[in-house]
This record gives structure tokens, sequence and C-alpha cells, in this order.
């Protein structure tokens, strides 16, 4: 009998919040995909990053397919200005409420570890000591709405740290507004640091394919109990100091994501159905050594997935990156335990309470790469797409309609 492994799976998929805080052990089970990528229906199971030949003729490795994610993930420069031009009026927004508060960006705004339809997080600080955060936002929530500014706010007040969730009414994206602590901004410095400090590309490139894979599943907020998008991050890192060195991660001869494309085309004028499948890389003449996206993809999944004891082991990273026996927590002990970096009092795993359903997809997904990525991979989804799952026709309709809106009050703007 699995109880609290089924009730959490079902709240979670359904999107309600975790109530897991005092409840005991469970069997992990993967989750699959739901809410806007859990569609049933033919269009957009295509993934929107695979080359229409895709489907006929199967070339791509999964370092390739990841190229192809990363270059089609990249904000447009239209993109950067839309989120740019939000945040401006949201400061100004506040600014004009005249409440001697001021709002900056933290997080993955401020780190570029964002996908096209992220929110954007910000965090109100007063020049002032003020009273109860849950008092202050939900004055600030009123003066919101009454602005224009939003076309729908979902206040957070009860959670461990409050937040109003804004949607844009030009844009429809998010803004997650919370008061500041001082801890976000500390948070957003030791990211960068750290990234500075390891192989950044890699890093974000694992943050945002896994991030995505979360997404899909609802695995990816504290909300639901998932893992949120910062304690990602610190996974990320954690398994590139730790244990890539020792994982059987190859390089690859690489000429980027332009030289890739250019290798596409030329294959697709000269090749046929029958043709035997041969990486895209081949047909690349200029080219330097990098790390194997796809093998690192597939030893990030197996170590989190089957190979690091979460039941005894913490990690640590001051001094520097290291496990560390972990603190009991005899009713939890499933829990992951990672030591925050900007305020090492905080374990970061502690709320994650559907760890067990996220180590479960983890590990269903390390299989699933390790297969494919040793087989012909003849699939129109591609390795990557496939082991994402999900429908992601709502995905780039967001992110049409968010730019579109925007491109629609620019031109307004200049006739005025």
């Amino acid at each position: 009998m699995n109880y609290n492994g089924e009730r959490l799976k079902a709240s979670l998929m359904a999107g309600l919040p975790t109530r897991m805080k005092s409840a005991g052990d469970y069997v992990g089970i993967p989750i699959p995909p739901c809410g806007d990528f859990g569609s049933t229906t033919s269009i957009g199971v295509i993934p929107p990053w695979m080359p229409s030949q895709q489907g006929k003729d199967s070339r791509l490795t999964l370092h390739e397919e990841i190229q192809l994610f990363m270059a089609y993930m990249k904000p447009t420069r239209d993109e950067v200005a839309m989120r740019k031009d939000l945040v401006a009026r949201f400061i100004a927004l506040i600014a004009s409420f005249n409440a001697g508060a001021t709002v900056r960006p933290v997080g993955s705004c401020v780190t570029g570890l964002y996908l096209p339809t992220s929110d954007i997080d910000m965090v109100l600080t007063f020049q002032s000591k003020r009273g109860y955060t849950r008092t202050t936002l939900a004055s600030f929530e009123h003066k919101i709405r009454i602005s224009g500014f939003s076309s729908k706010i979902v206040s957070v007040l009860q959670a461990s740290v409050p937040l109003l969730r804004i949607t844009d009414a030009i844009t429809g994206i998010e803004i997650d507004l919370t008061e500041s602590d001082s801890h976000a901004f500390e948070a957003t410095r030791q990211v960068t640091k750290w990234m500075t400090a390891t192989d950044t590309q890699l890093v974000k490139t694992l943050v945002l394919v896994v991030k995505l894979f979360l997404s899909i599943r609802r695995c990816g907020t504290t909300y639901t109990g998932g893992v949120n998008s910062y304690l990602l991050v610190w996974m990320v890192i954690a398994w590139v100091k730790l244990d890539m060195p020792t994982a059987q991660v190859r390089k690859v001869v690489d000429g980027g994501v332009d030289a890739l494309a250019q290798a596409m085309e030329a294959l697709s004028t000269t090749t046929t159905a029958g043709s035997a499948a041969t990486p895209v890389s081949a047909g690349i003449q200029s080219s330097v050594s990098q790390t194997d996206l796809g093998t690192a993809l597939i030893a990030f999944f197996k170590f989190w997935g089957s190979k690091f004891d979460y039941r005894y082991k913490g990690i640590t990273f001051l001094p520097d990156p290291s496990y560390r026996s972990k603190v009991a927590n005899y009713s939890q002990t499933y829990l992951l335990s990672i030591r925050d970096p900007a305020d090492t009092t905080v374990d970061m795993g502690a709320k994650a309470y559907a760890i067990k359903h996220v180590k479960a997809s983890f590990e269903e997904a390390y299989l699933i790469l390790n297969r494919m990525a040793n087989g012909d991979g003849k699939n129109p989804k591609g390795i990557l797409g496939t082991v994402l799952g999900g429908n992601f026709s709502r995905f780039t309709e967001k992110r049409r309609m968010s730019l579109s809106m925007y491109t629609a009050k620019q031109k307004k703007a200049r006739l005025v």
C-alpha cells in the first residue's frame, strides 16, 4: 500500500499544494506529463526545436538535439526587450504608489537561467522597517488590482514565503512578488559566482533542460512539493563538482549550433530516407572539443535517480563542495539535504516532499535515454523530446502570444 505516494502524486499532477509536511515515507512513482503539457492531441507532439526532416531520417545525436533545444529556448532580441519593458513598467508602477518602496528583479531573470515562458521574480525593499509581510503584500495587491496593470493576481500569502503572483495584462508573463529579506539578493549573487567558477554553459544547459522536464510534470515548484529552480541549480552544480569528474561523460568535436544547422541543411539535400543514419556532426569541418551534453544529461539523471544516497548523505558547498553525513529526520529520512550557500542554516531540500517522485522520474529518464542513445533513435520526437514527453502546443502558443501582445503595444505607442 502506497497511500502517501499516490496521494502526493494526485495532488502534484493537479497542481495543488503539498500536504506532506508531517507525513511519513512513501514509494516514489515516475510522474507523467500533466497540466499544460498533458494534452493528448497530435498537435505539438513533435518538439518545436526538432527539424522537419527528423521524422524521415533520424541523424541527430542526443548532444546535437540538446544544442537545438538550447538554440530554440534562447530568448530572441524582441523577447529580451519585452522582459526588460515589463520589469521597467512594474518598477514604475510600484514607485507611483509613493509607499517608500523599491522593487528589483532577482533569480533567473538576473542569472539568465530562464525559459521563454518563465515568470519573473521580484522583491520589494522598503526605506524603513515595515510590519507584517502578509499585511504589506495585501495592501500592494489592492493597489496593483485597481491600477489595471494585471489581468490576474493570485495571493499566496499563507506560504512560508508569502508572495503575489501577478499576471501582466499586456504580455501574460507572471511576476512573483515577495518582500525582501536580503536572502534573494545573496542567493542570486551566489548562483552567479558559482556559475562563473564552474562550466557556465554546461550548468545553464542542464538547468534549462531539467527545469523543463520538471515543469512538464508539475514537479518544479515548492508549492507542489517539487524541486524549485533555485534548488535545481545547486543540484546541477553539485553533480558537476562531485560526480562528473568520475562519471562517463565524453568529449565531442563540435562546431556549435550554427555549424550544426549548416550540416543539417547539406544532409537534407544529399540523403534519402533509406540511407544509413550518421551523426550530423560528422559533416562539420571546423570544430572544437567540448563536453558531450548527451552523456552529461544521462549521467545527471543517473546520479540523482539512482546513485545518490538520499537517506544518509547531504551536500554542502562551503568551504568547498563535499558530501556530509545527513542529520537524521526520523519521520522523513527520504528528503534531499543540500545546504544553501547563501545561508548555510537553510536546508534547501527540506520542503521538497515530492523528491521521491522526482527521483523516480529521473531514474526513468535515465533508463529511457540510455536505451535510446545506444540505439538507432529513429523517432520523430527525437531522443530528448521522447524523454521530456508532453505536448508543446500550449507552450509555443504562450510564447507566441506574449511577444505578439508586446509587439502590438509597441506599434500602438509609436502611433500616439
